[in-house]
């Protein structure tokens, strides 16, 4: 399994406990807010991100990358984290 499929497994399994909805309503290009991730969520998520991956981040991540498909694509080719996505996969 891919790096990015394995990282967006996680940000969907995540956001189907935080906001307690079926993985069928959670769509990659709809934006976190309309999914119903408010600003709290927004740096919650960012900070389990950092745990997951070992890694600092900025706290507005999700404001600069508001898409599950935008936001793995930028932690697979940032050169802070592109490692950790692949140690992640690995796990």
């Amino acid at each position: 399994m891919s790096s990015s499929r394995v990282l967006q497994e996680w940000v969907v399994n995540w956001l189907v406990k935080y906001l307690n909805v079926s993985e069928n309503l959670i769509d990659d290009d709809c934006a976190f807010s309309d999914l119903g991730v408010d600003s709290v969520g927004a740096v919650t998520l960012v900070g389990d991100i950092e745990d997951y991956l070992d890694c600092e981040l900025e706290p507005t991540l999700l404001w600069n990358y508001p898409t599950i498909k935008e936001l793995v694509a930028y932690l697979e080719t940032s050169s802070k984290s592109s490692k950790l996505v692949l140690k992640a996969s690995i796990r």
